[in-house]
């Protein structure tokens, strides 16, 4: 994920998520296999402050999601979307070094899909 910081209240990042899942079910048909990936360009804003120990941000954003999905060996379906991001992030820094963070997104597209996303994070601070 690349990530630019803006002083102690804005950042943007702009992540590419991979999703490749195995067998599902889904309105009674099985798909096998489906990938999906997106590209979001977002634009963080930390209400409070980043005082570098806990930093609540609230984001926005665009996203463009690629969908392949197939039934069985048939091409059952390839689409390209665009959608809107909001998202509310909470980083909290552990001793001086590493971060931990939780982050929740919900991405409506244009064609009706809809991603909800829960992720944890864990990093080291550069």
């Amino acid at each position: 994920m690349l990530g630019l910081g803006y002083g102690d209240f804005y950042s943007r990042k702009i992540p590419v998520p991979i999703n490749n899942s195995g067998d599902i079910v889904f309105s009674q048909r099985e798909f096998s296999p489906s990938f999906v990936t997106h590209l979001d360009a977002n634009f963080f804003a930390s209400p409070f402050g980043n005082d570098k120990l806990n930093n609540l941000k609230i984001g926005t954003g665009a996203s463009l999601m690629y969908v392949y999905d197939n039934i069985g060996n048939e091409r059952a379906d390839h689409r390209i979307t665009f959608g809107v991001n909001a998202i509310i992030e909470n980083e909290i820094s552990i001793q001086q070094k590493y971060l931990l963070g939780l982050k929740a997104m919900l991405q409506p597209y244009l064609n009706g899909d809809i991603n909800i996303s829960l992720m944890i994070k864990f990093g080291k601070k550069g």
